[in-house]
């Protein structure tokens, strides 16, 4: 029996899913609270303790509040399909959550309410994989989780976005496959990469993963073809509405000015717009998160892979290449969160120094609530 089949029964097991469960929830009490309140402060001009009628109430709903930047795009698709008029772009995003929010519209539930409680109870998911796998690699399974919760960016695990979501299917296909089920690992896989471009890289690792522990049975693994062809599928369904084979990297450019270039031609326009392009401060520091989390990608890679860990490495390694050949680094704190690897290993560090523990909630936490703030009351976090 291996070590994560022992750590996933018993017991102790249970107990732990239970804790990790415990966590999720309770941080996402923490999340919503920060998040609602965060409207009243912000309502009303500053130092005015006086206010008019437009200033006596929030200027959002307890819903409404989430309903920003990418979730419109993910609006007009649930409601009116991909290409709609004024959301031509709307073909760059995959469809596993668009999809799942068109079939709750189709029966009056509101997209910004759907992807809530979609995150809610995928992100409870994740919380319980990821768990596991840190216990499976001898860490504390509940540390792994709330350093995952306490991310700088982890408000985009409560908001009607993909990361939860992912997080789920991606983290428990991990989890099969290392228990030898590839064919569910792929199954998985799949829907994950319906859901994220980062599913393929997640199906590059689970290969690497195939071909360094169970090199005799490379047949298991044919499940993991199917991410791509479900790729591969919805390429081939934008060719027949846009008539071009490119239509998704042509909205990626035309949409946000997303191009393939050399890392460092990145990372210096990155630089520019953090520290000496004049942009205003709300924006600036999100260019500040992205510089730090390219620099986290290139550290965790090269932890793992100094491990030996080859197939978590090459997750890592993909993201980060993906991340750092584009105009300049964009989305890398949020793409964090669908990276088990990381958390795994800080759970493992916080289990056995509990100063790294301290240190890590110290730091982490006040930018993870300063995110929620950010992102609820309209500022820019990407």
């Amino acid at each position: 029996m291996s070590a994560l089949d022992g750590g996933a029964q018993g017991g102790g097991g249970a107990r732990s899913d239970l804790a990790a469960a415990g966590i999720w929830l309770a941080s996402r009490v923490s999340v919503f609270i920060a998040a609602f309140y965060a409207s009243w402060v912000v309502t009303g001009q500053v130092g005015a303790f006086f206010g008019g009628p437009g200033e006596l109430e929030p200027d959002r709903s307890p819903v409404g509040i989430w309903d920003r930047w990418d979730v419109e795009w993910y609006r007009s698709i649930a409601e009116d399909g991909y290409v709609s008029a004024g959301h031509e772009n709307s073909i760059a995003f995959l469809p596993g959550l668009p999809m799942l929010m068109r079939a709750f519209h189709a029966v009056g539930v509101d997209v910004s309410v759907t992807g809530l409680l979609v995150s809610l109870v995928a992100g409870l998911a994740a919380a319980v994989a990821l768990a596991r796998l840190t216990r499976a690699e001898g860490g504390i399974g509940e540390l792994g989780v709330l350093a995952w919760v306490c991310a700088p960016m982890a408000v985009f695990l409560a908001a009607p976005y993909t990361e939860s979501l992912f997080a789920a299917f991606a983290f428990w296909a991990w989890y099969l496959a290392r228990r030898g089920a590839w064919v569910w690992a792929g199954v998985l896989a799949t829907v994950a990469s319906l859901v994220r471009v980062n599913g393929l890289f997640l199906t590059a690792a689970l290969v690497v993963l195939l071909l360094t522990r169970s090199r005799q049975s490379w047949r298991r693994g044919l499940a993991l073809l199917l991410p791509f062809a479900a790729v591969a599928g919805f390429v081939a369904y934008l060719h027949t509405i846009t008539g071009s084979w490119s239509s998704w990297l042509d909205a990626q450019q035309s949409g946000w000015g997303r191009e393939f270039g050399s890392p460092f031609d990145a990372m210096v326009t990155t630089y520019e717009m953090a520290f000496s392009n004049g942009v205003a401060a709300s924006f600036a520091v999100q260019y500040r998160f992205e510089l730090a989390a390219v620099a986290l990608l290139v550290a965790f890679t090269i932890v793992l892979a100094a491990t030996r860990r080859w197939a978590e490495a090459t997750y890592v390694l993909l993201t980060l290449v993906a991340l750092a050949t584009s105009t300049l680094f964009y989305s890398a704190p949020r793409s964090l969160l669908t990276l088990f690897p990381i958390w795994v290993l800080l759970g493992i560090w916080m289990s056995r120094r509990r100063w790294i523990l301290v240190g890590y909630l110290a730091v982490s936490t006040p930018l993870m609530f300063v995110g929620v703030v950010a992102f609820t009351t309209g500022r820019w976090v990407a």
